[in-house]
């Protein structure tokens, strides 16, 4: 028995592969997104954590420093630690924005390629991603220059 190959046409495959390509790039566009609001969501981090440990403080009317005596040393290196945290993302904003708006575009276009109509949910969010970057860049802007 003869096994008989069957030829796909190269405009398939690289349909497919377009696909596939256009799904790795909102893949990235959402890890480029999630990093983009951390450079916007990490001052309210260090915020947080002096409003805990003022909380703890207070409902322990003091008593903490007495529990764990080195209470404030602690506080004082987890500030240090969120505001070099701060700093990295603050330094390094210009290019995880870009980066999810560039990935997401490149997203919409390979995926607008495919003619099946399974996609719609990723080009939808894809969409909603730029969005949410030309936000984060009117925030962080309006936060630098204030």
């Amino acid at each position: 028995m003869q096994t008989q190959d069957i030829k796909v046409p190269n405009n398939i495959k690289i349909r497919a592969f377009c696909v596939r390509l256009g799904k790795i790039f909102f893949n990235l566009s959402i890890v480029l997104l999630l990093l983009s609001y951390c450079s916007v969501l990490s001052f309210m981090a260090t915020a947080v954590v002096a409003v805990v440990a003022f909380a703890i403080i207070v409902l322990s009317v003091g008593t903490i420093f007495i529990a764990v005596p080195n209470f404030a040393e602690y506080i004082g290196n987890i500030l240090n630690v969120s505001v070099s945290v701060n700093a990295f993302f603050l330094n390094y904003w210009y290019i995880f924005i870009p980066g999810t708006i560039l990935c997401s575009i490149l997203s919409l276009v390979l995926l607008l390629l495919n003619d099946q109509r399974k996609n719609v949910a990723r080009i939808v969010i894809s969409s909603i991603i730029i969005a949410l970057a030309l936000l984060g860049i009117c925030i962080i802007l309006l936060g630098v220059l204030s």
